[in-house]
């Protein structure tokens, strides 16, 4: 199976392209390897920069004292996945499921075959 290519349409864009260009790889020999790694990843430590939605934030921000120069900033970052360094992303991972692993050797084990 081809990876199937798309467009999502993006009108508030400006210049000659508003689409998203999307690539699906859905339903190809890369999605069993995708989902166990998915597994593993799920076991290293989660980002707390980011909120998942909006009730999240509501409650983060509940109580909190909001005065006159107070100013909420979101901010919308533009293609950050095709930046990512892969080489010291990797050894990042690496570095996490190392220390994973010296930690709590069965929760890998139960996770993947995998060294």
């Amino acid at each position: 199976m081809v990876p199937r290519f798309y467009g999502l349409p993006k009108i508030h864009k400006t210049g000659r392209l508003r689409i998203r260009p999307i690539i699906a790889n859905s339903g190809l020999y890369s999605d069993s390897t995708m989902l166990h790694m998915k597994d593993i990843i799920n076991l290293l430590p989660t980002n707390t920069t980011s909120i998942k939605h909006s009730y999240e934030l509501t409650e983060i921000l509940d109580g909190f004292e909001f005065t006159d120069s107070s100013m909420l900033v979101s901010l919308d970052v533009q293609s950050l996945f095709t930046r990512v360094p892969v080489k010291e992303t990797l050894q990042i991972v690496e570095a996490h499921l190392t220390q994973l692993n010296l930690e709590n050797p069965d929760r890998l084990r139960a996770t993947t075959t995998l060294t």
